[in-house]
């Protein structure tokens, strides 16, 4: 008999915690109104573009993703201004051959005219075109964008990923 009141008092206050659980989550999940579904629509395109411009292996007009006093962290090392951006850029991402960086389920937060996005993405690595690609590295991507003239443009990112320590070493 007491171990039913226990069993019972146990999940009484364990359905007290659910009950009011959904209602704190739900504070912190991204809701889409009217109002900003223009935006989100924009900012995902957004994206979109960015990686696909990553993907085709020319970084392109970075100050069309940009703005020029942007920070830029990957992995603790940071980098602040387009010039300095640019410069990462132009060295080349990734171990050599063709790595292609895929963004998965977005979390698009927009703020009138300011928005954050949080992903996860995976680095797929292809150094051959026979050879089969590979898992590369898969990490956190979290972007901060802010909307001049209409357009969408990164104004800090930082990225940590996964695989690698802070210092850009396979772990």
């Amino acid at each position: 008999m007491k171990q039913l009141r226990l069993v019972r008092a146990l999940l009484l206050s364990c359905s007290a915690f659910v009950v009011a659980s959904p209602g704190e989550a739900a504070d912190e999940r991204v809701q889409t109104t009217a109002e900003t579904l223009l935006d989100r629509i924009q900012v995902e395109d957004f994206i979109s573009d960015y990686y696909w411009e990553l993907a085709a292996g020319a970084a392109g007009d970075l100050s069309l993703f940009w703005t020029a006093d942007a920070v830029f962290d990957v992995n603790g090392k940071v980098l602040e201004g387009l010039p300095a951006i640019e410069a990462v850029y132009a060295e080349g991402l990734g171990p050599g051959g063709k790595l292609v960086f895929q963004p998965v389920i977005p979390q698009i937060r927009i703020d009138g005219a300011g928005a954050t996005v949080d992903l996860v993405y995976t680095g797929v690595l292809n150094t051959a075109p026979d050879a089969a690609p590979a898992l590369y590295e898969q990490g956190h991507d979290h972007m901060e964008l802010v909307k001049a003239d209409g357009v969408w443009k990164i104004s800090r990112r930082v990225l940590r990923s996964y695989s690698l320590d802070q210092s850009g070493e396979a772990q």
